[in-house]
């Protein structure tokens, strides 16, 4: 077996890094959503719409800085710039920061190729996370100026999807518009959708935890699935060769058994 080729302390140190900041630079990403949304809305005033840019100025000096931390720890500088163009584009031109959002895609899609677990995850985390901040930015939209609303700030908005999504509904907030219950309904969808992603990750946790050894047993139920196969083809086995026997018995019964003694007249 070959043995793992080794990393730099500085390539172990970026994947470290990667890793740490995956989920808050996707949050970062939605920020910029938001804060481009409120910017282009018709119905934004200036209040609102400082704001946003004030949204989109934070996430984008995030990125910037995590491009700069990422280049100074890449060993290969020419192939980290090839492999980030639409980062680099989107932090050095700024109006191509729209690019940005290519972070949201690019997290999706990433957790598409992970393991069925580690979607379910990627579910819970993200696509949770991404509908949260859309909804409460289209009812706000939809319901601020409404007649008889009570949803009139992105604040209200994300309090409202909060709790929609976790399936409580207080009900002190809740839309009166039509395309406002329409992403009630979205939310209520992916809140089942979510607490059934969830209950199913820790079943699974705790199915697969070990009491003797402390940790979890690694067995996944392929495995269980695959060794339950065999002990059934092993009885089978079994069942088949005590049935041969009783044939062979059976065939037998007309002579005498070895150590049995014959009767005398």
């Amino acid at each position: 077996m070959a043995a793992e080729p080794k990393i730099s302390k500085r390539e172990h140190q970026l994947q470290r890094y990667d890793h740490y900041t995956e989920y808050p630079l996707f949050v970062l990403s939605l920020l910029f959503l938001v804060g481009l949304i409120m910017v282009v809305d018709d119905g934004s005033n200036q209040q609102y719409a400082n704001a946003g840019q004030t949204c989109m100025t934070i996430s984008w000096f995030a990125f910037l800085c995590d491009y700069i931390i990422r280049f100074t720890l890449s060993t290969k500088k020419i192939t980290f710039v090839t492999h980030n163009v639409l980062q680099g584009l989107a932090v050095l031109i700024p109006p191509l920061r729209i690019l940005l959002l290519g972070k949201v895609v690019g997290t999706m899609t990433s957790g598409a190729k992970r393991k069925f677990s580690g979607r379910v995850r990627i579910y819970a985390l993200y696509v949770t996370t991404l509908t949260l901040v859309v909804a409460a930015v289209l009812v706000t939209m939809f319901e601020r100026n409404a007649a008889g609303s009570n949803i009139h700030s992105l604040g209200d908005a994300l309090w409202w999807t909060t709790e929609t999504v976790s399936t409580v509904g207080y009900g002190d907030f809740y839309p009166v518009t039509v395309p406002g219950r329409i992403v009630a309904v979205a939310l209520f969808v992916n809140g089942i959708a979510l607490l059934s992603a969830v209950t199913a990750t820790i079943s699974q946790k705790v199915l697969d935890y070990d009491d003797d050894a402390g940790q979890d047993s690694g067995v996944t139920l392929a495995e269980l699935h695959h060794q339950l196969a065999g002990i059934q083809s092993q009885i089978g086995l079994l069942a088949a060769s005590g049935a041969s026997q009783s044939e062979v018995v059976g065939d037998g019964s007309g002579t005498a058994e070895p150590g049995t003694p014959h009767s005398t007249s």
